[in-house]
């Protein structure tokens, strides 16, 4: 009951900037098991804790590295708008660099 009283004190949106920390793909079996799918994820630092999305959409437009606006649901953890707001250059790669 604590946790259903604390969950409905949340706000229904949240927006903050972050940062994308992390991508990978993860695979997924069908409801069938007659193939696999694999899904995307991404995982986004907001300075305090770090936030981890499913879903293809989000994870096919971001780079590691980019600054993000991120809309969720803090009720639920949902994803509900992502914003790419800068996309840090990297140096690039020189044989002095290696």
């Amino acid at each position: 009951m604590r946790r259903l009283i604390r969950l409905s004190a949340l706000p229904d949106r949240a927006t903050f900037d972050g940062q994308v920390i992390a991508r990978w793909e993860q695979e997924i079996d069908s409801e069938s098991g007659s193939s696999k799918n694999a899904e995307g994820y991404i995982s986004v630092d907001d300075g305090q804790r770090g936030w981890t999305f499913s879903g293809d959409p989000a994870y096919n437009r971001v780079a590691l590295g980019d600054l993000v606006r991120v809309t969720v649901n803090p009720r639920s953890g949902k994803l509900i708008e992502l914003t790419i707001t800068a996309r840090p250059r990297r140096p690039p790669i020189t044989p002095d660099r290696l």
